[in-house]
């Protein structure tokens, strides 16, 4: 049988708010309690997100949460 799926066809994106839960996730996950803790953060994301979001979106939102 034969792969007919269309090559260079993009991956869904994910929403702000999807990854936003997963920001949010990820800070509990690894304990993170202030800015310099982005690292671990956003090597938990990369784990989850798989390329399917704007990684500046998602460092974004980061560093917003972080300073709450």
């Amino acid at each position: 049988m034969e792969d007919t799926a269309p090559t260079g066809v993009a991956q869904r994106q994910m929403s702000e708010e999807d990854i936003n839960k997963l920001v949010i996730e990820a800070i509990n996950e690894t304990d993170a309690k202030e800015l310099k803790d982005i690292g671990k953060v956003m090597g938990f994301l990369k784990t989850k997100i798989h390329g399917n979001a704007d990684m500046g979106i998602v460092s974004k939102l980061v560093k917003e949460n972080l300073q709450d």
